[in-house]
């Protein structure tokens, strides 16, 4: 059993794009660069659960929720295990090239107690990430970094003198990760949801998007910028000084998805968008200065109010018919469900951001925020 778990963790510990990801938590990510940590994560969970025949590992995704948590944990005295999270603390990237440097592709044929110590090292250092019912993962960085010590004897077989912990990550929805809910079997194969893709669970709510429709990274990445782009210049041209800037949310993107063009309306948090053909465009366009703003509500619902703060979209194989033309993408924006002039706050663009956000260009950004959820 032993020589198994050697030969398995140079995959689940020295994966080189889950800990470059995790090295690099600190800094402010990219959409493609979000996407490409949660998809290390999940290629990490896929092996566990093919090694281990875990049947019930769930898919990881983004949580803008868990981030917001994190974001209230100003430093490591600060953490605490919540009612539906536990802590996960990323380790500094000098850890990562330690642990990388044991060398564990070469160690299956060894069993000596050096290579038994630094395995369960390894081991420790990602334990939170193997636990199958977690789906979901929200990330800080904290205001002051904190340094822990580890025993001398921990310090002689790990080569390692201290850990410097930059950021904390949330793990959800469970609060207690010794819960015994591993079920054996085919990578999988039990899924709660009957929903599965690559070994791993999907969520009720997260079905796989039809081919026809699916988004990659790198398009999602050229949607919200575009996005991004035009609230930006919205927000000059007419004056309005919160426009907060937006992230791009594949849960909104999969509800997106379900609607049919005769069943559009909105949701408890979150509005139905529609972006228009040429036709519409130019509509919107050529109407007085006076006007945008309603002509706006009319034909992109509500991705122009200022206060939205995420969005998902698709483009549809056919078009639906809307005000303005044809309508080929359909969005899904939130959380705000009404759109409402006062909602509006005139003045310099990016002048009056909320207190968690500050001004980037016009826009209200997200302190130490992510761009995709």
């Amino acid at each position: 059993m032993m020589k198994i778990l050697l030969r398995l963790a140079f995959l689940l510990v020295c994966c080189h794009a889950l800990t470059s990801n995790f090295s690099n938590l600190t800094k402010r990510a990219t959409a493609n660069e979000m996407q490409f940590f949660i998809s290390a994560i999940n290629e990490f969970r896929q092996k566990v659960a093919y090694a281990y025949h875990i049947a019930n590992m769930y898919e990881f995704s983004y949580s803008l929720e868990l981030q917001k948590e994190a974001e209230m944990m100003h430093t490591c005295a600060d953490v605490k295990v919540g009612a539906n999270y536990i802590p996960f603390f990323p380790p500094d990237a000098n850890t990562w090239k330690v642990i990388e440097s044991y060398g564990m592709s070469q160690m299956t044929g060894r069993m000596d107690k050096l290579t038994l110590q630094r395995f369960g090292f390894a081991m420790r250092v990602v334990e939170g990430l193997m636990h199958p019912l977690e789906s979901k993962i929200g990330c800080a960085e904290f205001r002051e970094p904190c340094v822990a010590t580890l025993d001398p004897v921990t310090q002689q077989y790990t080569q390692i003198v201290s850990i410097n912990y930059e950021a904390i990550c949330l793990l959800g929805p469970l609060s207690n990760n010794t819960i015994p809910v591993i079920i054996r079997g085919h990578a999988g194969s039990a899924c709660p949801s009957k929903n599965s893709r690559n070994g791993l669970s999907l969520l009720a709510s997260s079905a796989p998007i039809m081919a026809k429709r699916d988004t990659s990274g790198t398009d999602r990445k050229v949607i919200l910028d575009e996005i991004n782009k035009g609230r930006r210049n919205f927000a000059k041209h007419v004056k309005i000084a919160n426009m907060n800037e937006l992230v791009y949310d594949v849960g909104l993107e999969k509800i997106a998805e379900e609607m049919t063009c005769q069943a559009q309306a909105n949701g408890p948090d979150y509005m139905v968008a529609f972006f228009p053909d040429e036709r519409g465009l130019k509509t919107f366009l050529e109407v007085s200065h006076d006007r945008q703003v309603e002509v706006a509500k009319q034909i992109m619902g509500g991705m122009f109010i200022p206060d939205q703060t995420k969005f998902g979209c698709i483009a549809l194989k056919e078009p639906c018919e809307g005000p303005g033309g044809s309508i080929p993408v359909r969005c899904v924006v939130g959380p705000k469900t009404v759109f409402q002039t006062s909602d509006f706050k005139q003045g310099v663009a990016g002048s009056q951001c909320p207190s968690d956000r500050e001004a980037d260009d016009g826009l209200c950004r997200l302190k130490n925020g992510w761009f995709i959820s």
